[in-house]
């Protein structure tokens, strides 16, 4: 099964801590892909607590964030974690949850 995840809160937040933790649950054994919007970007960059497993090497994990959200909050490309995408319009974001996804989360 293909399962959306759409992040739009920062690691700090409580909420964020519950995303992990159904992230988990569903990891092992389906397509993962993350979008990290809005405040979500900060995901994106090391130092966090949840950094290695949003860093972390599989198969079955696609991360991909919004570029104008990025920009926003003045994050470069050279300090995200290097598996993350980025993608330039929610045409892309809208396409591939309607198209390719059976299960969205939103956080």
């Amino acid at each position: 099964m293909n399962i959306a995840f759409l992040v739009t809160k920062t690691p700090q937040e409580v909420s964020f801590k519950n995303f992990v933790q159904i992230l988990k649950l569903y990891s092992d054994e389906h397509q993962i892909h993350l979008y990290l919007i809005g405040n979500g970007v900060y995901a994106s960059v090391p130092g966090h607590d949840y950094t290695s497993l949003i860093a972390q090497d599989g198969t079955n994990l696609r991360i991909s964030a919004f570029s104008g959200d990025l920009k926003a909050r003045s994050i470069s490309s050279s300090r995200m974690i290097s598996s993350v995408e980025i993608f330039d319009n929610y045409d892309e974001l809208v396409v591939d949850l309607m198209e390719k996804t059976d299960q969205v989360f939103s956080f």
